[in-house]
C-alpha cells in the first residue's frame, strides 16, 4: 500500500509491505525504511521481494529525510506506535533500513532503542548523525556501499572499528557509486539478518539455506573477479568465508580471498585506497583555506596520470568535493561569505561538473557584492547544467548580482532552450 496515515498520529504517513501470508495469529519481523528524500514507497519497493521471501513487515516513512533530526525522530516515534499496536510484530525481531541519510536515521532509531533492535541495514553511510559508533553492539549490522560513494571511506573505518569489537556483521562494496543498492544486494543484507536469527535460535537453523546463500555469494565474487571488480570480489570472498564457515561455499571464498590478496594489482588497489583515505582524512581535519588547498594538491596531481591510482584519486576529488561543499555552506550559514566563496570555489577546482557548487560561490560572492566574480560562476554553474530559473530570479543571495547589467544577459542564456 503505498500510503497509510498512522492510527495515533494522522499527519504521518508510510509504504506498507505485508507478506502474502500474513496472519496476526503470529508475530512477523519488521524492517522500519528511511530515503533521505522522504519517499516512502522506494524502499519498500527494493525491499519487497526480500520480504516475501523471508516474512518481513515493512513501513517506509515519508516523513524522515535529510535535514534536522527532530523531525526525523517524530516520525520514527509514529512508526514505531504504528508498527506494535496495528500489526502483529515479534518484539525480538525489529530492524531498520536506510540509504545514506535514511542510513543515518536507521542506525541513530537502533542506537536509540539498542535493546529492541536485532539490525540495521545501512547503504551509502553507516554513521549516525553524531558521526560515531561504539564498537559492541547488541544488533547486527548490515552495510553496502559503492566504490564510488563519497562516503565509501566512512565504511572502511566503520569495518575496522566494528572489527575490535563483538558486533556481528555483513560488510559489502558493490560497483557503483551513492544510490540505493539493487534488491538482490539488499536480500543479501536481510539473509544475513536470518543468519543472526538463526544462530542466535530465534529461528531454526536450515543449513541447506545457508550453504545455497554461500554458495550464491561465491558465485557472485567469482563474477566480480571476472569483470575485473576486484576490490568488491575481494569483501564479498571475505565475508562470504566469515559468514559461513564450514560451508562448502565459504571455504571456497577463504582460498579464493588468500589468492587474491597475494595478487600484486590486488595489493596495489588496495594501497591506492588506503592512500586516497589517508589523504582525505587530512583533508578533513583543515581549519585554514591553506590547509585545504595544501591538501588538494597532491591528490590533483595523482589524478593527472593514467591507470587505477588517477582513477581512484579522480573519484577522491569528487568526494572532497562534497566535504568542501558541506563546509562552504556552513561557513555561508554562519555569515562567514569570504570562506563560503572560497570553499565552494575549492569544490568547483576538485570537481569541475559541480553546477551547484559554481551556483553557491555565486551566491556567497553576491553577498559580498563582488558582482564579477558572481557572475562568472554563475555563468559556470549554467555551463555545468544549473536550470533552476526560479532561483536565479528569487534567491535573496543573488540581489547585488542582479544589480548588474550582465545579469540578465545570464538569466536569458537559462530561459533558452
Amino acid at each position: 500500500m503505498p500510503r497509510v496515515a498512522c492510527r495515533s498520529a494522522p499527519g504521518f504517513t508510510y509504504a506498507l509491505y505485508l507478506p502474502a501470508g500474513y496472519t496476526p495469529d503470529k508475530v512477523w519481523p519488521v524492517i522500519f525504511c528511511f530515503d533521505p528524500a522522504g519517499a516512502g514507497e522506494r524502499p519498500v519497493r527494493l525491499l519487497e521481494a526480500s520480504a516475501e521471501a523471508y516474512g518481513y513487515i515493512l513501513l517506509g516513512s515519508w516523513d524522515a529525510r535529510n535535514g534536522p533530526m527532530e523531525p526525523v525522530i517524530a516520525a520514527q516515534e509514529a512508526l514505531w506506535k504504528e508498527a506494535f499496536g496495528r500489526f502483529a510484530v515479534n518484539p525480538g525481531r525489529v530492524y531498520a533500513a536506510g540509504f545514506s541519510g535514511g542510513a543515518r536515521a536507521a542506525m541513530g532509531m537502533a542506537l536509540s532503542h539498542r535493546k529492541a533492535f536485532a539490525g540495521v541495514l545501512c547503504c551509502g553511510a553507516v554513521l549516525p548523525g553524531d558521526r560515531s559508533l561504539p564498537r559492541s553492539l547488541p544488533f547486527a549490522v548490515a552495510a553496502l556501499a559503492g566504490t564510488e560513494d563519497f562516503n565509501l571511506f566512512e565504511f572502511y573505518q566503520a569495518e575496522r572499528d566494528l572489527a575490535k569489537g563483538s558486533t556481528a556483521r555483513w560488510m559489502e562494496i558493490f560497483p557503483g557509486s551513492h544510490r540505493w543498492p539493487s534488491p538482490d544486494r539488499l536480500q543479501e543484507g536481510v539473509e544475513f539478518f536470518q543468519v543472526c536469527a538463526m544462530r542466535q535460535g530465534q529461528i531454526p537453523v536450515d543449513q541447506t539455506l545457508l550453504e545455497r546463500w554461500a554458495n550464491a555469494r561465491s558465485d557472485a565474487a567469482a563474477a566480480l573477479r571476472g569483470e575485473g571488480e576486484l576490490l568488491p570480489a575481494l569483501w564479498l570472498y571475505r565475508q562470504t568465508a566469515r559468514i559461513f564457515p564450514g560451508t562448502p561455499g565459504a571455504k571456497r571464498a577463504g582460498e579464493a580471498a588468500a589468492a587474491m590478496i597475494a595478487d600484486p594489482e590486488v595489493r596495489s588497489r588496495v594501497e591506492v585506497d588506503g592512500q586516497m583515505e589517508a589523504d582525505l582524512a587530512r583533508l578533513r581535519r583543515c581549519e585554514a583555506l591553506s590547509d585545504y588547498e595544501r591538501e588538494l594538491s597532491p591528490v590533483e596531481r595523482m589524478a593527472q596520470g593514467e591507470g587505477w591510482a588517477a582513477k581512484r584519486a579522480r573519484w577522491a576529488l569528487t568526494a572532497a568535493a562534497t566535504d568542501l561543499d558541506a563546509a562552504g555552506l556552513q561557513a555561508h550559514q554562519r555569515g562567514n561569505y569570504k570562506a563560503s566563496a572560497s570553499l565552494f570555489t575549492l569544490a568547483l577546482r576538485a570537481d569541475p561538473a559541480r553546477a551547484l557548487s559554481a551556483y553557491n560561490a555565486a551566491c556567497a560572492y553576491s553577498r559580498l557584492n563582488q558582482r564579477k566574480e558572481a557572475l562568472a560562476m554563475l555563468g559556470r554553474a549554467l555551463e555545468a547544467g544549473f536550470k533552476d530559473v526560479s532561483a536565479l530570479a528569487e534567491d535573496p543571495d543573488l540581489a547585488n548580482a542582479r544589480k548588474d547589467p550582465g545579469f540578465q544577459a545570464l538569466a536569458e542564456r537559462l530561459r533558452t532552450p
